[in-house]
């Protein structure tokens, strides 16, 4: 299977300055100990096109952000 990869400059988080690209290369770098773990587990990863800040904004009631 192959799979292409965009925009891999994109920027994840502005504070860290960590981009699509950094991200995808930590996964494929600790894939090898994950991935026995996750076997027969669901996993999703929540996409957000306005930024990382938006999901926090919404994940948390207001009393603990």
């Amino acid at each position: 299977m192959t799979v292409k990869l965009t925009h891999l400059d994109k920027t994840f988080w502005p504070k860290e300055r960590y981009t699509k690209g950094d991200v995808i290369a930590y996964y494929e770098k600790i894939a090898p100990y994950l991935v026995p773990y996750l076997k027969n587990r669901a996993e999703v990863l929540t996409a957000s096109p306005t930024g990382s800040k938006a999901i926090a904004d919404n994940a948390f009631p207001v009393a603990i952000r």
